[in-house]
């Protein structure tokens, strides 16, 4: 039979980074969805229920992806599937920021408030990045944006490795 590699051979570049968008666009939602799980096992089963562990391996794996992606450079295939590595870092990283730390700070009375209160951060941050992401790309090129996230992340992990050892309280479960 033809492999993967044998049928890519020769093909048409365009057509290529058509068929590796293809694929990071069907590939990047499922490395999302099992970011989501891992991190919450990881939480609960290998940290004891701590969520900045896994928030801190999830932003220095996002700071990892895009150092490498910036190293290596590689092709549409090897960028196709750093975006779905990259998903998986960051649905890590929101699922227990969004979901299981919104319930850990707010306790049983204030979950939700605790839940709206970083959705809201997360909708303040969405619109800083959509009256500057133009900007950036048309300054400094795509790259310019790659770099751009880096220092984000560094920080989410600083602060994250900040709250290392805590733990939900009793009025959390």
């Amino acid at each position: 039979g033809i492999g993967v590699y044998e049928a890519l051979d020769g093909m048409d570049e365009a057509k290529y980074a058509t068929i590796c968008l293809t694929f990071a666009s069907v590939a990047m939602p499922i490395a999302a969805v099992f970011g989501g799980i891992v991190s919450g096992n990881l939480s609960d089963a290998v940290f004891g229920y701590r969520r900045a562990p896994v928030i801190f391996m999830a932003f220095v794996g996002m700071v990892s992806v895009e150092v490498l992606f910036r190293a290596v450079g590689g092709g549409p295939l090897f960028a196709a599937w750093m975006m779905v590595v990259l998903s998986f870092f960051i649905q890590s990283a929101h699922s227990m920021i969004g979901g299981a730390a919104s319930m850990d700070f707010g306790g049983k009375k204030a979950a939700a408030t605790a839940a709206g209160l970083f959705d809201g951060v997360q909708y303040v941050a969405g619109a800083i990045v959509a009256q500057t992401v133009g900007h950036v790309i048309d300054a400094y090129g795509w790259d310019g944006w790659t770099l751009a996230q880096i220092p984000f992340a560094v920080l989410g992990a600083i602060l994250a490795a900040t709250l290392w050892n805590a733990r939900p309280g009793r009025s959390a479960h």
